[in-house]
């Protein structure tokens, strides 16, 4: 009755992540006509630049959708993308596929840029899969890219050719720019946007950065303690043993890493947890005239990794779905033989897969309800076995 139940909640609780929607932002377009649409716009947080976005003209409209080719920019929460044509290069910076030349080729292409600092000089950013190229203009003046490469050496070593640092020294004049501040901004986000907020400050005393996204926490640190509902079958032969289904608890510290892009809505997990599963059993063996008492002693320190996906309902809830491997360094474990003399089989568990639906309330409260896939944890001669489980786990994210 208890896996029925379960089965079912998790197959509701699915059904409700698959339809949990992010909330419509405030923003705007403007079309190549020039004129500003305010509508509400869905945020994805990309990672990749888009070449699309979704939008309704008010809350009851139906959403429609609105192509790089129709619009010049769109704006939404901390997101502006503008559409330019540019020189860009495509030459890969992967190791094993990069160019024997140090000369950059580009084409001409229409594209939305993000647009990360906005002001006397101005950065833009595209990123398309592996593919990460700065752009900048001073003033209004179209976006030029600022030209980074990776090349191998006829030696087989990496080269880098930096001649977007003669670009910044160039464009960049101010006091507080210095030649050795160039040479010491690498081709990252981080450091180039420094230094246009830095020439920004410089040029402009009341300037303001508008583009500055809000600080989150992306890593986090939750107590998990929970209940397992266990069960083992051990067979050997034409005989098979099944232990008697036991709840037992388990406390576990889950490490949860959010992935900076897609609205929060991915995570890396790594969580280890302790778990003790004992069971007895009574058995007429062929081979004995009386009942013989069977036990099982299964301790271990489970090490779960894997991936969430979460479905938010609300500012301070969401449904999740996680994925998990899980890995076990057992604690002294064993199990009754299925012999007259009783003897101790040694507990050896294979890796396995779980997989879990929750509710999150307010980033600190949670509960997930976790199946584990049947493991096989006794590896001896001649003998097979079945662990299953079931985990009802309460979260509460302290860091």
């Amino acid at each position: 009755m208890i896996k029925k139940s379960s089965l079912f909640f998790l197959i509701c609780l699915f059904s409700l992540c698959a339809h949990a929607q992010i909330a419509f932002e405030k923003g705007y377009f403007i079309t190549n006509s020039g004129e500003q649409i305010d509508c509400l716009i869905k945020n994805l947080d990309w990672k990749n630049n888009p070449d699309r976005f979704t939008y309704k003209i008010s809350e009851e409209a139906d959403a429609q959708t609105k192509t790089a080719q129709e619009i010049s920019e769109f704006k939404v929460g901390n997101y502006k993308f503008i559409k330019a044509v540019v020189q860009i290069n495509r030459s890969s910076d992967l190791a094993a596929r990069l160019e024997g030349t140090r000369e950059v080729k580009s084409e001409a292409e229409e594209l939305l840029l993000q647009h990360l600092i906005e002001g006397n000089a101005n950065l833009y950013y595209y990123e398309e899969g592996n593919l990460r190229r700065f752009f900048y203009a001073r003033e209004s003046l179209k976006p030029k890219q600022l030209v980074y490469k990776k090349f191998r050496k006829p030696d087989n070593t990496i080269g880098e050719n930096n001649t977007y640092k003669q670009q910044l020294w160039n464009a960049l004049k101010c006091d507080g720019i210095s030649k050795r501040f160039i040479d010491k901004t690498s081709y990252k986000t981080s450091t180039l946007t420094n230094l246009f907020v830095t020439y920004n400050k410089c040029t402009d005393a009341n300037w303001v950065d508008a583009t500055t996204k809000e600080k989150k926490d992306y890593f986090n640190i939750a107590l998990r303690p929970g209940i397992n509902f266990s069960s083992l079958e051990v067979n050997r032969l034409d005989r098979s043993v099944k232990y008697d289904g036991a709840a037992s608890f388990r406390i576990g510290l889950e490490f949860e890493f959010i992935l900076p892009f897609n609205k929060d809505k991915w995570a890396l997990l790594f969580e280890p947890t302790y778990r003790n599963y004992q069971s007895t059993t009574t058995q007429n063996l062929s081979f004995s005239p009386d009942l013989i008492i069977l036990d099982a002693d299964y301790s271990s320190v489970e090490f779960a990794a894997g991936i969430r996906h979460y479905s938010f309902i609300t500012k301070n809830s969401a449904l999740f779905f996680s994925g998990y491997m899980l890995n076990d360094m057992e604690l002294n474990s064993s199990v009754s033989a299925l012999t007259l003399s009783r003897s101790r089989l040694k507990v050896n568990p294979l890796s396995n897969f779980a997989i879990g639906l929750g509710y999150r309330l307010f980033g600190k409260f949670s509960l997930e309800l976790r199946y584990d896939f049947p493991r096989e944890i006794i590896r001896a001669f001649d003998y097979g076995s079945d662990f299953k489980n079931l985990s009802v786990i309460f979260g509460y994210t302290f860091l």
